[in-house]
């Protein structure tokens, strides 16, 4: 797999004194620290995706995505307790400012431009992640993904959790070990859906 290196990837070893070690073909248990990493992700975005059926296949896409920020900031037992934020950063994510909400719960935000003095000045869609500064939000309507600032948008997740997630052990207690033998692989508990929501009420 050396001749699959660009140039400038070995280059760039050189410069920083890296060692570069290409995994051989077909056999991804030599990349087990990726692979876990994988694994991981997908099973996060699956839980994320399982607690919001209301909203189309194809936003799978954003749950990944989320699904990265969140395993970012969760604390692992290979750092000591630390999650990967901490470690890069040497500072504890502060979960709140970082705009961490419920993927799938509905919002609130409000329109940038209206057509006249009484036309409707807010809109409803759903929480689909955050790209910072901005949150990204599906609109009901349209069914289009749009960046609003997060001063612009209200998350209405008291369906989903009766307190706001703001550091990591609050995020930690939504969170539960799948697999007693991989202590990193973390999930998300099921969260009920809009749709189950509406059907009770």
């Amino acid at each position: 797999a050396s001749e699959l290196v660009s140039e400038e990837v070995q280059d760039m070893a050189s410069e920083y004194g890296f060692v570069l070690r290409p995994a051989s073909p077909y056999t991804p248990q030599g990349n087990s620290m990726a692979e876990n990493a994988v694994q991981i992700i997908c099973t996060i975005t699956r839980a994320l995706m399982l607690g919001a059926p209301h909203l189309p296949a194809n936003r799978w896409g954003l749950a990944v995505k989320q699904a990265s920020l969140i395993n970012h900031v969760l604390p692992k037992a290979r750092n000591g307790g630390r999650s990967a934020y901490e470690v890069i950063r040497k500072i504890a994510p502060n979960l709140k400012r970082m705009y961490f909400k419920v993927f799938g719960a509905p919002v609130q935000y409000k329109v940038e431009h209206t057509l006249s003095k009484v036309s409707e000045r807010t809109a409803d869609g759903f929480y689909v992640g955050v790209d910072w500064p901005s949150a990204l939000v599906d609109d009901r309507e349209t069914r289009k993904v749009i960046r609003r600032s997060v001063t612009k948008v209200r998350v209405y997740q008291g369906a989903y959790c009766d307190r706001e997630v703001t550091d990591a052990r609050a995020l930690k207690n939504l969170i539960e070990i799948v697999d007693s033998d991989t202590k990193d692989i973390e999930l998300p508990k099921s969260l009920p859906s809009i749709r189950q929501t509406i059907d009770q009420g």
